[in-house]
């Protein structure tokens, strides 16, 4: 339950801040990415490292969602939000192969050392 509260704090916090829509946290075995989308009916990652990973997110309240991948592997991701792709700004990506760009996940890059 703590963490619950500290992820829909720093949600907030970066929402009102007037920062990206998600935020991701480093865990031992796993990465956890959180996504503020109000309103929303559902939520999944999409995670590509070797073939695509569909992952439901788990709706926390308060409009936050959280998707958990196990592993710290590099990894492209992006959101599907009530059937849409949802590309949300962050601090490593790359251009695709259909005029878009992908989220990285580096687990050696800065923002996440």
């Amino acid at each position: 339950m703590r963490r619950v509260v500290l992820g829909m704090l720093a949600a907030a916090v970066a929402v009102n801040a007037g920062c990206t829509r998600h935020f991701l946290e480093v865990r031992e075995k796993a990465v956890e990415l959180y996504l503020h989308a109000p309103g929303a009916r559902e939520v999944a990652l999409l995670a590509a490292a070797e073939a695509v990973e569909d992952i439901p997110a788990e709706h926390l309240g308060f409009g936050l969602w959280r998707a958990r991948r196990a592993g710290l592997r590099e990894f492209r991701y992006s959101f599907r939000v009530d059937g849409k792709i949802e590309l949300p700004e962050c601090p490593l990506r790359e251009s695709d192969d259909f005029g878009s760009w992908n989220c990285v996940f580096d687990p050696h890059a800065a923002p996440w050392r």
